[in-house]
């Protein structure tokens, strides 16, 4: 499924890496609070090449599901 700006509608493009400046690593996201937590998952960022907007994703959201 390719996904579709929220602001122009244009075909994004996805799978992009996101860093943080001046680190060796992107970012990683996890379910809040949950310290020892085994649910996380790497940022990815699909951006529009028409108008510049930037969304994040993950790849697999249904591990975040929690019982």
């Amino acid at each position: 499924m390719i996904r579709k700006c929220t602001a122009c509608q244009s075909d994004m493009v996805e799978d992009c890496e996101v860093h943080v400046k001046g680190a060796m690593y992107g970012l990683k996201i996890k379910i809040p609070g949950w310290l020892f937590s085994k649910v996380s998952a790497e940022a990815k960022a699909a951006v529009c090449p028409r108008c510049g907007h930037v969304e994040l994703y993950v790849e697999n959201p249904g591990d975040f599901l929690t019982s």
